[in-house]
């Protein structure tokens, strides 16, 4: 399995990881729950995740990351949203 993260506006890769794992049954759905501690998005742009078995995708979901303006906050500061 492995996981890839891209920017929606360059299409450029910014995370990877990969791991393996073993089903008891290839077709019954699972639960996923990933811890990425070192991932940071770099602009408040659409992010795609990926996730693939074998290389190729079985599930995809995006999120919008929306930057604050600097005067709202004091400091530049993204928020969140999937769709």
């Amino acid at each position: 399995m492995s996981l890839v993260v891209s920017r929606l506006d360059t299409f450029e890769d910014i995370h990877e990881a990969g791991w393996q794992m073993k089903f008891r049954d290839r077709l019954r759905p699972i639960r996923l729950v990933l811890r990425l501690s070192h991932l940071s998005f770099p602009e408040p742009v659409p992010y795609q995740f990926s996730l693939l078995a074998d290389g190729e995708e079985v599930a995809q979901s995006v999120l919008e990351v929306r930057g604050y303006p600097e005067s709202f906050l004091g400091f530049h500061d993204f928020q969140a949203a999937v769709r």
